[in-house]
């Protein structure tokens, strides 16, 4: 019964971090989905371009990759090492998803080397967001059945978001486009107006998921600061003084990644005997 109230005061938290997964694959869904036929079908880029461009793109993410993960793994900040990196990396994946849907009027050449600049870049920046948000589930819990959870409601929202631009883009497209457009009612500025949205949608959610995090974060420092208190007064022991030394000595010399898991570490520590 304990352990399922406490559950459900970590869901809000759980859940807010899910969020999060809409907008990265609001994001994921227009690529995948929508950029070969904006480019071929509303730009009249030949289909050759993507058949070069799409290994190489491929072959770049499995060297950008591993090196975001280090980068990460790497990171020491007072804000955590995931946080950081997913907002850069929200934003900047934003910014590049409405530019790689914005042609601004280039033609030829120019617009072939612009085309691959962003794409490449677009998976850059959804490396640098896509990583540490799926990396950072271990600190919520220790719990291996919570982690499940956290990781199930996640990958739910991250459908929704792929639903979202499977079933809206098609009806939002033509109602958002101006000038010469496809067979399907499709134009460059409806592609470059609804990539904005979503781009938009991508930092929103993200702002949300970073809220809630912060809130849930207060109250587990609440309740580790009310626990710690608590095995001061009532149980002065030397086995608690050690305690106490032991975890001061690992946020001292950093040895704890982050305040999160510095959380859940007083909370282990000294949770009831």
């Amino acid at each position: 019964m304990k352990k399922s109230n406490s559950l459900l005061k970590k869901l809000p938290g759980y859940i807010g971090y899910g969020v999060g997964a809409v907008g990265l694959d609001l994001s994921y869904g227009m690529f995948y989905s929508f950029l070969s036929y904006y480019l071929s079908s509303v730009l009249g880029l030949k289909p050759a371009f993507l058949l070069i461009l799409t290994p190489i793109a491929r072959i770049w993410d499995g060297i950008n990759d591993p090196m975001m993960g280090t980068i990460v793994d790497n990171t020491r900040t007072k804000f955590g090492k995931y946080r950081p990196w997913i907002l850069i990396g929200a934003f900047s994946n934003a910014v590049v998803l409405t530019l790689l849907f914005t042609s601004f009027g280039m033609s030829g050449t120019k617009l072939y080397i612009y085309i691959a600049a962003m794409y490449i870049l677009w998976g850059m920046t959804n490396t640098m967001a896509d990583i540490p948000y799926w990396s950072m589930i271990p600190s919520f819990t220790s719990e291996a059945k919570e982690r499940s959870l956290v990781a199930t409601i996640a990958r739910t929202f991250s459908g929704l978001g792929q639903g979202i631009i499977t079933i809206l883009t098609p009806i939002i497209l033509p109602l958002l486009s101006t000038g010469m457009t496809t067979e399907k009612g499709y134009s460059a500025t409806g592609f470059s107006r609804w990539a904005m949205i979503c781009g938009i949608a991508l930092i929103l959610f993200f702002g949300y998921m970073r809220i809630q995090y912060k809130r849930d974060k207060r109250c587990l420092q609440r309740k580790a600061k009310i626990q710690l208190q608590a095995d001061i007064q009532n149980r002065g022991s030397q086995r608690s003084a050690r305690r106490i030394y032991d975890i001061r000595h690992a946020f001292k010399c950093r040895l704890v990644p982050d305040k999160l898991y510095g959380c859940l570490l007083f909370h282990r520590c000294f949770g009831p005997a």
